[in-house]
């Protein structure tokens, strides 16, 4: 799971039928840094690349994974810090 932006909320995908994956970049000890952005392309008929680019004061960090079949949930968190 991933902590949205404004902090309310997780983001969690989940990757079905991977083909691959790979990780390149500086990376630091507290994680990937900020997500800068992400795509999405048709590699092949029924493979998908999700290619995310991560910032930090280090580097930039990118995690490429091809996958038949990508799915994606947003789960908002209340004022309490609970799961809505």
């Amino acid at each position: 799971d991933l902590l949205g932006a404004y902090h309310d909320g997780q983001i969690t995908l989940d990757y079905h039928g991977v083909h691959g994956y790979r990780l390149d970049g500086a990376g630091t000890a507290s994680g990937l840094g900020d997500w800068r952005y992400d795509e999405f392309t048709l590699v092949e008929p029924g493979v998908f690349r999700h290619e995310i680019e991560w910032w930090s004061p280090d580097g930039t960090t990118t995690w490429l994974i091809e996958a038949a079949e990508i799915e994606h949930q947003w789960k908002p968190i209340d004022a309490l810090g609970t799961e809505g």
